[in-house]
C-alpha cells in the first residue's frame, strides 16, 4: 500500500506511455487473468443451492459485523486501526514530498531555451 501512494503520485514519464512499449505486458496480464479467471470457475464448487451457508454465525453475526461493533466498542481493535491510520498518513506526505518537483528542476539551465 506504501509504494501504490508513491507510484500515483510520481510525475509520468512520457516514453514510457507509448503503446508499442506496453502493449506486450497488457497481452500478458490479460491472458494470465484470462487462465487463471478460467482455472477458478472450473475448479471451484459453486454453492448456489438453496439453504447454502451465509457465513453467517448462529447468533446470526458475520465477520464483519463483529469487527464493526469492535470498531464501536472501543475495546478491541481501537490500537491496530489507529496505527494503521498514521501508518497511511505518513506514506501519503512521503510520496508526495517524493513527487513534489523541486524549483531547481523546474527552471531553465543555462544556455537551453
Amino acid at each position: 500500500a506504501l509504494l501504490l501512494f508513491g507510484v500515483m503520485l510520481s510525475p509520468p514519464d512520457l516514453d514510457e506511455r507509448r503503446l508499442t512499449r506496453v502493449l506486450p505486458g497488457l497481452v500478458l496480464v490479460g491472458a494470465a487473468t484470462a487462465a487463471l479467471g478460467a482455472a477458478v470457475a472450473s475448479n471451484v464448487h459453486w454453492a448456489v443451492e438453496a439453504g447454502a451457508p451465509t457465513g453467517a454465525k448462529p447468533d446470526g453475526m458475520g465477520n464483519a459485523e463483529r469487527i464493526g461493533i469492535g470498531f464501536l466498542a472501543m475495546d478491541q481493535y481501537v490500537v491496530a486501526f489507529e496505527l494503521a491510520a498514521v501508518v497511511l498518513t505518513v506514506a501519503l506526505v512521503a510520496a508526495v514530498y517524493i513527487a513534489r518537483r523541486r524549483r531547481e528542476d523546474l527552471e531553465p539551465q543555462g544556455g537551453q531555451d
